[in-house]
């Protein structure tokens, strides 16, 4: 530091009693560049007592900035180790405007002096009042390929944690007096805006699964797990079963969809990802991932497990496989979902004749013909139910359910697929199976049984009690939503 002289006490005791308004305090901070200035700032206490959120009286809240810590960042590049360890000298405070420069300045040095930080920089992520600040997924990249693994394994646990719904007591309530109420379903969310939050899956956690895949996919497991359990009462979570209702926010565990995605949908796609990587890298720990994965009860897990075993078809995933297929007890009820008719169809098309046994797919096969239940078909269709509509139901739906099997099907079975192949023109495809794809935005709407001319007519207490008994019950059946 050539250019600089260090400054004498009279200097410096000069120079502050100028510094008399904030907006004096903003210019001289910006300005200052020496690092000598450092030692006597601190001997007077300037970076003790950093501003913290001002709740004002018309319930508006203000993060001050500190003009002091602009300093700190001038001369982070002479002496970024006294510069960090002054950051840390810093009193806690909640005012998230300070931690906007804890990220700038643990980007501006090197990856070990910066993992000193990561305590300030989680403590940021956990305050009240977080900012949106799109630095975390740099944080992550800067940390995770310069040697710094675990700090940035540490931080990801703590990002891509779901918060619970923050009207979770008045939902409790709602759920209370009527469970049946929609009003009360939970929807926990991420800490970070739905932006932001994909900006650190794809670009930081990637980029970490990639160093580190199995301990990053253990703690997607985690968060996806806490996630789901986040969007249940704690009296629903001790009835209810495996279903999480992942068809309808996650339609496949795979990136393969062109709509856009949640976070809820990011984040398992994050997961699979991780997962994945295992699978490629390190496939030692295979075996450990796989328990990793059942341990959760959630549906998701188990589409998880199926996507990988149906990517990656060998010696150690081929019991695996059979487990799913033979322990399978839905055959001749409901139409496969995605990830099961895929790893079915790829299993059968792989091992061939050797997959299961004759006397393990005639009840398979059996099961799918026999099936679906006319009752349950008739009470559905109620009214419009005829014998020819549920034949043609059956056929189509044994199409469907057969074709994952279709290169293993033998004698009669063959014979009967090849004629339901015939009937609809072709197979299936893959994203068939898929129960929800998204077709676009739909728009709902609900009609008065009144025209316009009359409302405008009737009395302003006529109009208003009109409304309020008005109970719109007729509800296309077609178009539902």
């Amino acid at each position: 530091m050539p250019s600089y002289k260090k400054p004498t006490d009279d200097l410096v005791n000069r120079a502050l009693r100028s510094v008399k308004t904030d907006a004096d305090r903003r210019y001289f901070f910006s300005r200052l560049k020496n690092p000598y200035w450092l030692e006597p700032l601190q001997k007077r206490g300037f970076f003790k007592h950093p501003p913290h959120v001002r709740r004002l009286p018309d319930g508006l809240i203000q993060y001050p900035r500190w003009h002091e810590f602009q300093f700190l960042k001038n001369i982070v590049d002479e002496i970024p180790y006294d510069v960090v360890e002054a950051v840390l000298s810093i009193p806690e405070t909640g005012n998230p405007g300070l931690y906007h420069d804890v990220l700038d300045i643990a980007l501006s040095v090197e990856a070990p002096l910066s993992a000193r930080l990561k305590a300030r920089i989680i403590k940021y992520i956990q305050d009240e009042h977080p900012l949106i600040y799109s630095r975390f997924d740099e944080i992550l990249r800067h940390w995770g390929s310069n040697g710094q693994t675990r700090a940035a394994l540490e931080l990801t646990e703590v990002l891509v944690q779901f918060q619970e719904d923050s009207d979770k007591e008045t939902k409790q309530k709602l759920y209370r007096e009527d469970p049946e109420c929609w009003a009360h379903f939970l929807n926990p969310q991420p800490r970070l805006d739905e932006w932001e939050y994909e900006q650190i899956l794809t670009k930081g956690v990637r980029l970490l699964t990639e160093q580190a895949p199995y301990e990053t996919a253990k703690i997607l497991i985690k968060a996806v797990d806490k996630m789901i359990c986040r969007g249940f009462h704690s009296d629903q979570l001790e009835k209810i079963d495996n279903n999480d209702y992942s068809d309808i926010w996650c339609t496949r565990v795979d990136k393969s969809t062109l709509n856009h995605e949640g976070s809820k949908e990011n984040l398992t796609h994050a997961l699979t990802f991780a997962c994945e990587q295992v699978y490629k890298k390190v496939p030692e720990s295979i075996s450990a991932l796989d328990e990793e994965l059942r341990h959760p009860r959630w549906d998701i897990f188990t589409r998880v497990r199926q996507h990988l075993y149906a990517s990656h078809l060998n010696e150690q995933t081929k019991p695996w496989i059979q487990e799913f297929v033979l322990a399978h007890e839905d055959y001749g009820k409901w139409e496969h979902h995605f990830e099961f008719h895929r790893m079915i169809r790829l299993a059968c098309e792989h091992f061939g004749s050797d997959f299961l046994t004759l006397s393990e797919q005639k009840k398979i096969f059996e099961t799918i013909i026999n099936g679906p239940s006319r009752q349950s078909f008739q009470e559905s269709a109620g009214e419009n139910f005829t014998e020819e509509s549920f034949e043609k139901r059956k056929r189509y739906f044994h199409w469907k359910q057969l074709n994952p099997f279709a290169s293993i099907l033998h004698g009669k079975y063959a014979d009967y697929f090849q004629k339901l192949r015939e009937e609809e023109g072709g197979l299936p495809a893959d994203d068939d199976y898929v129960p929800l794809l998204s077709e676009g935005v739909k728009h709902g709407e609900s009609r008065s049984p009144k025209s316009s001319e009359d409302l405008k007519k009737m009395p302003d207490e006529e109009l208003l009690l009109f409304l309020n008994e008005w109970d719109d019950v007729h509800i296309d059946p077609e178009e539902w939503w």
